[in-house]
């Protein structure tokens, strides 16, 4: 789905059907870190009561669509969210969606996330309420990425350019990792797009074990 009509049909849908569906992707996503699985090809098994992780997520890739990606922490709102790949209209009733071929987390470029905002239950509702230097903490299965707010933008729908490689700025390379999340504007509206921009500050392996500060800010 091309990002004109994503940006333009990010609607409002009912918060209820969104939290019940981040409460399933949670426990999913739990299980399946608690647990990665058997080893690949060469790779020794873990010793008993030890997880497998990965260098700051060398390995990750776009999952199919309507699965889980990854895990957003807004320590502001004291929430976590579930992302899941792709930003179609069920893709979205689960919670926020990544946009597909935009960048993974942590990685140069820009990861773009969708996230709808209307009823109690959706998951940008508040995304008026974060702030230049607030913290977003992005969980995968192997490493820790915290984003730093910097700016917001309310634009039309039709602004693609906000979820470019570099935002506003289609046809450069990018440098930097960034993150740009986008939702509907005002509250109970799809008039507008409240676009949110953050810059990479700090990335953890979890096989350093530990947890980022930011998380508790």
């Amino acid at each position: 789905m091309g990002c004109a009509v994503v940006l333009a049909g990010q609607t409002l849908l009912p918060g209820r059907e969104t939290a019940a569906a981040q409460r399933e992707l949670a426990e999913r996503v739990d299980e399946r870190w608690a647990d990665p699985g058997p080893p690949r090809p060469g790779e020794a098994p873990p010793l008993p009561g030890e997880t497998v992780r990965t260098s700051l997520d060398e390995a990750l890739v776009e999952p199919p669509a309507g699965e889980p990606l990854a895990v957003m922490h807004v320590p502001r709102w004291r929430a976590r969210y579930t992302i899941v790949q792709g930003v179609g209209t069920a893709d979205l009733r689960k919670g926020p969606g990544h946009y597909p071929g935009s960048a993974l987390p942590g990685r140069v470029g820009n990861f773009s996330v969708a996230g709808h905002r209307g009823p109690a239950g959706e998951p940008f509702n508040d995304i008026d309420r974060l702030t230049a230097g607030d913290a977003i903490v992005v969980e995968t299965a192997g490493a820790w990425y915290v984003y730093r707010v910097e700016r917001h933008v309310i634009v039309t729908p039709d602004r693609v350019d906000v979820v470019a490689e570099v935002p506003e700025r289609p046809g450069v390379a990018a440098t930097k990792a960034m993150m740009t999340m986008t939702a509907c504007h005002p509250r109970y509206s799809s008039k507008l797009r409240y676009v949110l921009f953050s810059t990479l500050a700090e990335s953890m392996s979890k096989a350093d074990s530990g947890r980022p500060a930011a998380l508790d800010e």
